[in-house]
């Protein structure tokens, strides 16, 4: 990996770019996180209908959709309950064909 990573740095340069000056280990992070967004983009591209839309053709939205799913304690119990999910959220998870999550966690 290092070497590839050697690789792009010296093409970049020769093509006239600056040439990368960050660590890689943040290089490491961007292209994974750019893997990621564009798995989920061609996801929810291949998964959408009229009824399922890809907001605006945007991740950060689709994201944000789901970025108030979550689990809460149960205080009394050692489990954890998933808070009821809004329209919105089931069809982003769908969008994405990932399987809604358990309704209840137990805590290990």
């Amino acid at each position: 990996m290092k070497s590839l990573l050697d690789n792009l740095k010296s093409s970049m340069t020769e093509i006239g770019c600056r040439q990368l000056e960050l660590p890689i280990w943040e290089i490491m992070v961007h292209i994974i996180a750019q893997s990621l967004r564009m798995a989920i983009n061609v996801q929810a591209k291949r998964r959408e209908t009229s009824e399922l839309k890809f907001p605006d053709d945007s991740v950060e939205k689709l994201l944000s959709a789901l970025k108030r799913v979550r689990a809460v304690r149960a205080p009394t119990r050692a489990t954890w309950v998933v808070e009821p999910l809004s329209k919105k959220a089931q069809d982003m998870l769908e969008l994405l064909d990932l399987p809604k999550p358990s309704m209840t966690f137990k805590s290990m």
